[in-house]
């Protein structure tokens, strides 16, 4: 016998009533807010300074949404602007930069 958890079936439910082009305007408008035309992303509540977090961000992001013009731009902004302070400071920052990695290269699976 199957036990249903109700608040999990809920949420289930909310979730699958968000519409793939409500995600896809959730990134074009995170893109827009964030995402400079040089690849930066840039924290907003911190006079526009970009930091690796904010960039490990952008590059999962590009890659749930498949956007690999993001993707490129980012991670090309990352490696010249970012390459040293990320490995030396950003534990989180390069388990989350190999990730993204690792997805780039790995052909999509079908779910």
């Amino acid at each position: 016998m199957i036990k249903l958890n109700f608040k999990k079936a809920l949420l289930a439910l909310a979730l699958s009533a968000i519409s793939s082009s409500a995600l896809a305007n959730a990134w074009d408008d995170y893109k827009a807010k964030y995402l400079q035309a040089d690849g930066a992303i840039v924290d907003t509540y911190n006079h526009n300074k970009s930091h690796s977090e904010g960039q490990s961000y952008g590059l999962m992001f590009s890659c749930f949404y498949d956007d690999k013009d993001s993707f490129d731009k980012i991670l090309n902004w990352t490696d010249s602007n970012l390459k040293d302070l990320v490995f030396i400071h950003g534990h989180m920052s390069v388990k989350a930069i190999k990730l993204a990695l690792l997805i780039k290269i790995m052909p999509p699976m079908a779910i």
